[in-house]
């Protein structure tokens, strides 16, 4: 970043790279990325609930901070919930 009084260094354009952040990798290399995820409160989830970023039929909940799709709910188990009220 430059600072007060001084001029913005140029970019540099190198044709056999790509820049990721401020690294310059060889086009072709693999690239090794850490990801971290990212970990969610109950209150912000119920608020993403709220704003509708979910679908209706989507079946996700949250465990330790992290949204998961549930299992789908079993035939069996659904016809013998129904029997049973």
């Amino acid at each position: 970043m430059a600072s007060l009084g001084q001029a913005p260094r140029p970019v540099r354009f190198l044709p056999w790279a790509i820049q990721i952040g401020r690294y310059y990798v060889r086009r072709g290399e693999p690239v090794a990325i850490q990801l971290r995820p990212r970990r969610f409160t109950a209150a912000e989830y119920n608020q993403m609930i709220e704003a509708g970023v979910f679908g209706q039929d989507e079946r996700l909940e949250l465990i330790d901070g992290e949204i998961v799709e549930m299992s789908p709910i079993d035939c069996d188990r659904l016809h013998a919930r129904d029997r049973s009220r």
